[in-house]
């Protein structure tokens, strides 16, 4: 056990207490914002078709997905527990893409009609039981998770025997360096920083088959789980401003070569996590400054990386010759731009493709087979969303899932195209059972930092949608080859370092 630890270790709730009036504020949070003012703009100013069956559904959702934050039990729950941090990271997500929403609380902006891209020639009864099958989807995978998290509550798991790290900051930055050689390799091969921003306009996809494969872009990941694992071993990092240096040129460096805004949000929601198990509290004005900051630049960097589409160079205007409220506009028009995957795969996937039958797990299943030996590995059901369902491409001819940009698909749709209703139920249940192995890992070796790496990741970023499961799968990959470098783990004697403990 990590001295440095003791109240990490020893604290009565695992999970880090919610104190009474944080879950006050949260809890008017959902209850103005999730419940009454959406029962408003439904009961009120909707005039579309099904409206008291598409508010019972929303509402019913709601209260699924926040009723742990609503009924909460002291001691039991927490900020960590697996069916609160979710939720919340779900709220930080949402309130960056569209900040506006939270300054302008009782602004009812109803449309007159439904509008989904790709289901142009629907009904408007058609899309109305479209956007009810849309939530019934997610209740009932819901309604699995919980049950199956619940009732494998005695799961056996492993005490883990993690060695004490030494001179961990040094093996650390060697670490480091195999995420920033990578990062080299691929800037080096598109011709510099801004020529690989703007390649990135093409699509990941086009982009990873461009510089010959994904697996330097994998690489760059040390940078990012290097400081990670340093700030769960040594929380006094934090007065170092070594390690923030560190920290904000990695976080630079990710976005330059895979160009994913979340890449730099996830991470540092990631640091501040670790800090809550360190600290036992919440930094509030930390997170309301960072999250300010943060809804700024998420308008800042689409306009940066979308610059390819224009054929332009990119330019840094954004930053200092626009004012903070156009800044917030970038963010809120650009999520208002996007195409909803979902709404597509629920709408017309089963009636004009048919299910998938797992074609699009096999992308997570397979991940490590580089896509030079396998020329046509499966795609994610963003792919197959993206070039059967929003380009009528056929699925014969794109039975891998195309060359096209991808729409994302949320893990439970997924599931959905793929296995059809029972599917949601399966995932739902699996995914149940992993956290629930995880919680209890996390529970039975609360001493050991690597051990809340790997917990966070699970439960805060992985979602059932496959391209979540490849970045989990190589994430803990990474993780691995981090703790036998750091010697966390020693290869001689890593089959002796997990015993059961069966007591």
């Amino acid at each position: 056990m990590d001295r440095a630890l003791p109240r990490s270790v020893t604290d009565s709730n695992p999970f880090v207490e919610i104190s009474v009036w944080t879950r006050l504020l949260l809890v008017g949070y959902i209850l103005l914002y999730r419940v009454c003012l959406p029962g408003i703009e439904y009961l009120v100013y909707d005039q579309r078709p099904l409206v008291i069956l598409r508010w019972g559904s929303n509402l019913l959702f709601v209260l699924l997905l926040f009723g742990p934050l609503l009924f909460y039990q002291r001691g039991k729950l927490g900020w960590l527990h697996p069916f609160i941090l979710p939720g919340l990271i779900g709220i930080a997500s949402s309130l960056a893409k569209n900040f506006w929403s939270l300054l302008t609380p009782f602004y009812f902006r109803v449309p007159e009609s439904f509008s989904f891209v790709g289901l142009e020639h629907f009904s408007q009864t058609e899309l109305a039981w479209t956007v009810v099958r849309h939530d019934w989807i997610a209740i009932m995978g819901l309604v699995a998770y919980y049950l199956s998290f619940l009732l494998a509550r005695r799961l056996k798991v492993p005490r883990l025997r993690i060695l004490p790290p030494s001179r961990l900051s040094l093996r650390l930055f060697f670490g480091g360096l195999i995420g920033l050689a990578a990062a080299y390799l691929i800037i080096s091969r598109n011709g510099g920083v801004e020529a690989t921003i703007l390649g990135l306009a093409g699509g990941r996809f086009r982009f990873r088959e461009k510089i010959g494969g994904g697996h330097l872009i994998v690489l760059t990941e040390f940078l990012k789980y290097a400081w990670l694992i340093w700030f769960a071993y040594r929380p006094r990092a934090r007065f170092n401003p070594l390690f923030w240096m560190y920290v904000l040129g990695s976080l630079a460096v990710i976005f330059v070569v895979s160009g994913s805004r979340s890449g730099i949000l996830f991470p540092l929601i990631f640091l501040g996590l670790i800090y809550v198990i360190h600290t036992r509290k919440i930094p509030t004005l930390t997170i309301g400054v960072a999250a300010f900051v943060g809804v700024i630049m998420v308008g800042i960097l689409g306009q940066i990386r979308s610059a390819g589409n224009r054929g332009d160079a990119i330019s840094l205007e954004l930053l200092t010759e626009t004012s903070i409220s156009e800044k917030l506009e970038l963010t809120s028009a650009e999520v208002e731009d996007r195409i909803n995957g979902n709404m597509m795969v629920v709408g017309k996937a089963m009636d004009q493709v048919g299910p998938l039958w797992g074609r699009t797990y096999l992308a997570g299943v397979f991940f490590w087979v580089p896509r030079a030996i396998w020329k046509n590995k499966p795609r994610g059901a963003g792919a197959y969303a993206g070039n059967i369902l929003y380009y009528g491409r056929s699925l014969e001819r794109n039975s891998f899932g195309g060359d096209a940009l991808g729409i994302p698909v949320s893990g439970y749709y997924e599931a959905y195209w793929n296995f059809w209703y029972p599917g949601v139920v399966l995932i739902a249940v699996l995914f149940g059972l992993l956290h629930r192995f995880s919680t209890n890992v996390f529970l039975k070796n609360r001493g050991k930092p690597l051990v809340w790496v790997v917990y966070l990741l699970v439960v805060g970023f992985t979602s059932m949608a496959t391209r979540s499961i490849v970045d989990f799968a190589q994430g803990i990959s990474i993780i691995v080859l981090i703790a036998l470098l750091c010697y966390l783990w020693r290869p001689g004697i890593i089959y002796q370092a997990i015993s059961l403990d069966r007591k």
